[in-house]
């Protein structure tokens, strides 16, 4: 079970200098994780996770302006420890310059990037640190619906110490974004060669949504090539949703395949995450996009102007019955070379929000996941549940 609230201030700067924002944002969680391994017992892991973040924005002259953002954040099972990607004492969450030419703006510092729905590169909200880059990001304005952005960066490496974050030279991310209208197409080149890792990642995707009346869909097709390591690279990703409103009932169908590699492949065909925002499948995060399929069914019910219902059921199967399973992080759920068949899990999801005013709202989410007898070979894949509820507020 997990629980966190959410805060969000933002205050209107009376100091003299041209500074328009000073921005508050608080969150924390408590946290309640049950965690199994092979070689110990049941075990049940506790832990209190807060964040918070100040930030200010100076305009610095017409066409250029400063952002500072400070970040500390704290998770109470890291106490004896020196480093963690959930805790950080003190440091500079994003410190970015940026200045703007006719149609051409250019960014350079430390950055948080997301792009389109975040399955190469984003936020990682499921961390309480999130994702950053030293970097430059530019964006070129064609028209009034078209741009095209470029930017490259380093991976930074959240450390617990105050003011001791610092960029990764072996961890880079480089791409172009083309975006015209519903559609937005992203190239990316991942490098990874810290440690044993040699890792020279290309990955190309294309999203496009489009609407019709009370007809949605949305489309997403990424494929992955290069070199993982000493094997070549040849994998994809693919998503689609469907929906329909009627009456202010909103019914979906979603599906999506993540390919896998067999147990015995000289190269790769595992898709590759990479920075991508997770969870994916459900809240409770258990499984990464790799070798699985699924097929779900959605509904999304404003009961009133500010109280809505979202319910969902997602099947999943492996793409290759002899292929690996993966959680998040690549982590070894199962092992290749099972003959369980290709049925994995079912998940059912519930979402909950309720807008007290324009300013507070109450989020419930609740998620569990149902392994398919037989297809449990492994203690570290069980069934599981979650629960979250998240206070927001901002002013």
């Amino acid at each position: 079970m997990q629980v966190k609230a959410l805060t969000s201030v933002a205050l209107l700067s009376t100091a003299g200098f041209s500074s328009d924002l000073v921005a508050v944002e608080l969150e924390g969680f408590i946290k309640h994780q049950d965690i199994y391994q092979q070689e110990l017992t049941d075990a049940d892991h506790h832990a209190l996770l807060s964040r918070f973040l100040l930030r200010q924005n100076w305009q610095t002259s017409s066409n250029s302006s400063l952002l500072l953002e400070g970040i500390s954040a704290y998770d109470s099972s890291y106490d004896n420890q020196t480093f963690s990607v959930e805790r950080n004492t003190a440091d500079i969450h994003q410190l970015i310059f940026k200045t703007a030419v006719a149609n051409t703006s250019v960014s350079l510092g430390r950055h948080v990037w997301s792009i389109g729905n975040q399955r190469q590169l984003g936020k990682r909200e499921g961390t309480n640190v999130r994702r950053r880059f030293d970097g430059v990001l530019l964006d070129q304005q064609f028209s009034s619906d078209t741009t095209v952005s470029f930017y490259h960066g380093y991976s930074v490496k959240s450390k617990a110490k105050a003011l001791d974050d610092s960029r990764d030279q072996d961890l880079t991310a480089s791409g172009i974004i083309f975006r015209k209208q519903k559609l937005l197409v992203h190239a990316i080149n991942y490098r990874d060669s810290r440690g044993q890792s040699q890792d020279d990642i290309y990955a190309i995707e294309t999203e496009y949504q489009q609407k019709v009346g009370a007809f949605e869909a949305f489309y997403q097709l990424i494929y992955q090539f290069g070199d993982r390591g000493p094997q070549q690279l040849s994998a994809w990703f693919s998503q689609l949703e469907w929906a329909y409103t009627v009456t202010q009932h909103r019914l979906s169908f979603t599906a999506s395949y993540a390919s896998g590699g067999g147990s015995k492949a000289t190269d790769s065909h595992e898709f590759q995450p990479l920075f991508a925002k997770a969870p994916y499948y459900s809240e409770a995060g258990v499984f990464a996009t790799t070798n699985i399929q699924h097929i779900g069914l959605g509904w999304l019910y404003p009961l009133t102007e500010n109280f809505s219902l979202t319910l969902e059921a997602k099947k999943l199967y492996k793409a290759k019955p002899n292929g690996a399973i993966y959680g998040p992080g690549q982590s070894l759920l199962l092992p290749a070379d099972q003959q369980s068949g290709k049925a994995l899990a079912n998940n059912y999801s519930f979402q909950s929000e309720y807008k007290f005013s324009p300013h507070i709202s109450l989020e419930l989410v609740a998620s569990f996941i149902d392994i398919e007898t037989g297809s449990n070979q492994s203690p570290a894949l069980r069934n599981s549940s979650f629960f979250e509820t998240m206070l927001h507020y901002r002013f």
